[in-house]
């Protein structure tokens, strides 16, 4: 596919789209869970827990994967607690809705709401839900808005998050998501780019903020960009559920092992979720001219894992459909976070006051000192500082 593309840049392998998110290699997961059960057997976090056991870097080059690995390995049992730590705060932060106080909109750097990107997108989707085909939706980021509510590259604004996606995904992706969506300060900002943008209505908005559900590529809708002039006019995603895990074994509720990271648990059948069995969502049924059908008795079909339904565009230039890339990271993240049992957290979570350190905020649960300065030292490194250090 084409490297240079406007609208279209690889943000992932494509292997990753061919393959399920994977545990990190069972020999690493086993060394892993020794450090942490010796000594002090410290403990680590549900979400650090679903991370190393369903993610993105088994689809990274090969020079990445052994550089993560070798650097994970290399952690002390203190450093493995609090890199969980700096995982479950980026999951927070991924999972936050708003995140720009009234302070921070009237700052210079920081990334404000784009009416102008918001009416493509309503436009793009016919002013609907793409999901529902129901009326009157609102506009939603794939990519959360809230990660840009500092302005400027998120290695320097969120650390956690780029940390958790070098680890999850491999350092070239966290580039790369950097790159076309947090390039920019202020109103330069990307993050509010049509190709980041999804019609909901509000509940399922909501549903999909939190990982409710995921909307899934079909197969690689980019496997056809070939130059930059090529154009995505259509493709189809792939709707499901997502449900939390359990501890696996009979009699084993809340009884979860902190002090290992093989074990992540089993996901909970959807019918026996007690969160996605009780949500009511449904598509209306259409007309051939795409409009909801308006009879005296609605029409509608209640939406279960496996739905495909088609996204597409008259207008591939100045209103271009959702990069595939971002949807299926986004639904990596947000079964990780389900998994782990995470909710999303209140709005006013992160709104903080003018001048407030957000890096020195307890309620993100930032790891300590010492831990970030190791990370610090590992996100500045390029992989040939890597080898010259021996990480």
């Amino acid at each position: 596919m084409a490297t240079n593309h406007r609208s279209y840049p690889p943000i992932l392998s494509r292997t990753a789209l061919q393959t399920l998110p994977q545990p990190l290699p069972r020999e690493l997961r086993v060394t892993l869970t020794e450090r942490l059960q010796q000594g002090r057997r410290c403990e680590i976090t549900r979400g650090f827990l679903a991370a190393l056991n369903q993610n993105l870097l088994h689809a990274a080059p090969i020079a990445e994967q052994q550089e993560i690995h070798a650097w994970l390995g290399g952690l002390s049992e203190r450093g493995l607690t609090q890199l969980a730590q700096t995982f479950t705060a980026a999951l927070r932060q991924w999972l936050a809705h708003g995140g720009t106080s009234r302070h921070r909109q009237s700052t210079t750097n920081s990334a404000t709401r784009s009416t102008a990107t918001q009416a493509l997108a309503l436009e793009r989707d016919n002013h609907m839900c793409v999901l529902t085909c129901g009326p009157e939706p609102q506009v939603v980021h794939i990519v959360p808005f809230s990660l840009a509510r500092l302005g400027g590259p998120i290695q320097q604004t969120m650390p956690s998050i780029f940390s958790f996606l070098r680890v999850f995904a491999g350092p070239t992706v966290a580039r790369n998501l950097e790159a076309y969506l947090f390039g920019g300060h202020g109103s330069s900002s990307q993050i509010n780019r049509v190709e980041n943008l999804l019609s909901l209505r509000p509940d399922a908005h909501h549903d999909f903020g939190s990982g409710k559900f995921v909307l899934e590529p079909v197969g690689d809708p980019l496997g056809e960009i070939r130059s930059p002039t090529d154009v995505l006019t259509s493709y189809q995603l792939r709707f499901s559920w997502v449900t939390e895990n359990q501890p696996a074994g009979e009699g084993a509720e809340h009884a979860w092992d902190l002090i290992q990271v093989l074990d992540p648990g089993i996901p909970i059948p959807e019918d026996e979720d007690p969160v996605v069995s009780n949500i009511p969502l449904v598509r209306n049924l259409l007309q051939h001219s795409g409009r909801p059908r308006l009879p005296r008795r609605l029409r509608t079909q209640n939406l279960e894992t496996g739905f495909m339904f088609t996204i597409s565009t008259n207008d591939p230039i100045r209103r271009p459909l959702p990069h595939p890339d971002l949807l299926f990271l986004h639904s990596a993240i947000m079964r990780v976070c389900r998994a782990a049992g995470m909710a999303e957290p209140q709005e006013e979570e992160w709104d903080f006051e003018e001048g407030e350190n957000f890096l020195n905020s307890s309620d993100n649960q930032q790891p300590s000192e010492e831990i970030s300065h190791t990370l610090a030292r590992f996100l500045n490194e390029d992989p040939e500082m890597a080898e010259d250090s021996g990480i």
